[in-house]
């Protein structure tokens, strides 16, 4: 019997696997951003990374006109998606989630993973970062 650690990082290897071989075959059902022909690079923005930074409506305005595509945080541009769909009719936000990890704090209890003692399982390379409970429908939520 693999412990239960062990069997979340199969799952997540697992379904990265079958994720990226369905798009290494062509099966992905969602397209981003514009189609270009073969050898052109499509423009997007990965803003993720910095957590959950602000960004001024003119920020954002110009975001929205350089990329048909941006992964943020969800709040970074949640009070601008109207003016920057204005702006850039293609544009396609993405929110940002890491895997089954999350930086909320404040769901309900029944949505996190525990360990064998009660307690939430923590994210190891980002500290502050939950895993969520992936049969629970709080998390699904």
């Amino acid at each position: 019997m693999l412990r239960p650690r062990v069997r979340v990082w199969l799952t997540l290897v697992l379904a990265g696997t079958l994720g990226l071989t369905a798009v290494l075959r062509g099966d992905a059902g969602a397209t981003v951003g514009p189609v270009a022909r073969p050898g052109l690079v499509r423009p997007w923005s990965v803003e993720y990374m910095d957590r959950t930074r602000s960004v001024t409506l003119d920020q954002a305005l110009a975001a929205a006109r350089a990329f048909d595509a941006i992964v943020a945080q969800p709040a970074v541009y949640r009070a601008y998606v109207s003016d920057m769909k204005a702006a850039n009719p293609d544009l396609q936000l993405f929110a940002y989630q890491k895997g089954i990890f999350t930086y909320a704090a404040d769901l309900p209890e029944t949505a996190y993973s525990h360990d064998l003692t009660g307690l939430r399982v923590q994210g190891a390379q980002f500290p502050g970062t939950w895993l969520l409970n992936p049969v629970s429908p709080d998390a699904a939520a």
